[in-house]
């Protein structure tokens, strides 16, 4: 609670608190249309980081395996609630979107829908990662120097032919997760609107009741009763526009209050959220001053959701555990339910061991079968102690420190050109520990 009201107070000191800044929620709102389009045409989001990317290409592998597809949509309006909390380093300035939207959620099989989830609404949080500088879109070749716009490398260095990953490119968006809503602005605000449609049309009607009954069947003077009756009618109509409200606030308040037990209910697991911001950082500062809560947020969500859609896990870069996680290879999709529990942070053999708690919605699919389940996993990271946090920095594309070639050390434990092992603990978080409660 204590960091609800830090994030509270963060936002409302920002002067864009309650509507955002315009060049974030263009990039949001841009890259929640290329989600759309993505589950819709295969196209990977251009918006988003080499981390969501990788995320969407392996769960989409996934999927195909099981012979499932999962289309989803992002649905928003012009006036839904937006805010933000900002981190900034330069050269970069980390932003955690909020806004109100409406994710819609369906599994197909053999082209029937077979599952389908609808919240209602939702609050989506997304991380948008932004440069100073970026939009000149600048790369230099690390082999010969040779320095160009950046779309010209995408089949490699146009003057030496330098094959390399490509690096990270800004403004991006590096994680992204909902929350479902316990009340639906959305339909409050149809509700309203059916009410003050009905008080019109009440208010409309009555009038004309009272001018015609008393002008052609109780002779009243016809100025005084188109007087009378639209008064009357004004009255009417709040009359009508009142108990209209009431009656539909009394419904939804008896469907809100077993919502919201179940809510309650299915977060009565996620004890130490609350205050896991100020735990983690005041664990963290005294070996990294720059340490972001909501940054290493993002990675370890990044790391779980690459080793629980591998296909090979013994030779990915950011897990060196030796956990059964044979169990994974039936996740289909993984949700963040909004939340992590610190548990403990400490050096131990010359490493930083950071111990947290990570509440997710996982979907499985066995023998047929698709089942949702809250799960919880402890999950157990490793760093070097020297390692500082740099917000920028993607371990998709590092140069081998024995030959210098380029490759993606999420993927490769070793370097596809020499063998020589990388070890990421060097410069970002590695996960050794799973397990499942």
């Amino acid at each position: 609670m204590d960091d609800f009201f830090t994030n509270l107070k963060e936002m409302r000191n920002n002067p864009y608190h309650g509507k955002g800044h315009p060049d974030v929620n263009n990039i949001r709102d841009s890259f929640l249309q290329e989600m759309t389009s993505f589950y819709e045409t295969g196209i990977l989001p251009g918006l988003g980081s080499r981390e969501v990317k990788y995320y969407l290409e392996n769960q989409a592998a996934r999927l195909s395996v099981k012979g499932l597809e999962l289309r989803k949509r992002f649905e928003t309006e012009k006036d839904d609630m937006t805010n933000e909390l900002i981190k900034s380093r330069s050269p970069f300035r980390a932003t955690l979107s909020i806004r109100d939207c409406e994710v819609k959620t369906d599994f197909v099989k053999d082209g029937k829908t077979i599952k389908k989830i609808r919240n209602g609404g939702d609050f989506l949080y997304c991380s948008v990662l932004q440069r100073d500088g970026e939009e000149s879109g600048e790369y230099t070749c690390p082999n010969c120097g040779h320095k160009a716009l950046l779309p010209s490398f995408q089949d490699g260095c146009p003057m030496c032919g330098t094959k390399f990953e490509m690096p990270q490119t800004y403004p991006c968006v590096t994680n992204y997760f909902s929350i479902p809503q316990p009340a639906n602005r959305r339909l409050i605000k149809k509700i309203l609107g059916f009410c003050l449609i009905a008080g019109i049309a009440g208010g409309i009607g009555f009038a004309l009741y009272f001018i015609i009954r008393y002008i052609f069947f109780e002779g009243m003077n016809p100025i005084l009763a188109m007087i009378l009756g639209i008064l009357s009618g004004a009255v009417a109509g709040l009359a009508c526009f009142v108990g209209c409200y009431l009656t539909c606030a009394s419904i939804m308040l008896i469907a809100f209050i077993p919502m919201a037990i179940i809510q309650t209910a299915s977060a009565a697991d996620m004890a130490g959220t609350g205050s896991a911001k100020r735990k983690t950082e005041a664990a963290m500062k005294k070996y990294d001053p720059e340490f972001s809560f909501e940054f290493f947020e993002g990675r370890a969500l990044s790391i779980l959701r690459a080793t629980a859609f591998s296909d090979d896990r013994g030779s990915l870069g950011v897990y060196r555990g030796t956990d059964d996680l044979s169990y994974m290879d039936d996740i289909v999709n993984i949700e963040y339910r909004g939340g992590i529990a610190f548990q403990r942070c400490g050096i131990y053999n010359d490493m930083i061991h950071m111990n947290i708690r990570a509440f997710m919605s996982d979907t499985y699919y066995r023998d047929g079968e698709l089942k949702i389940f809250s799960d919880t996993f402890d999950l157990e990271f490793v760093r070097r102690p020297d390692v500082q946090t740099d917000i920028g920095s993607s371990v998709h594309a590092v140069n081998c420190r024995s030959c210098g070639a380029s490759f993606d050390a999420v993927r490769q434990r070793f370097c596809p050109h020499c063998s020589s092992p990388y070890d990421l603990s060097g410069s970002d978080w590695i996960l050794i520990k799973v397990d499942k409660n």
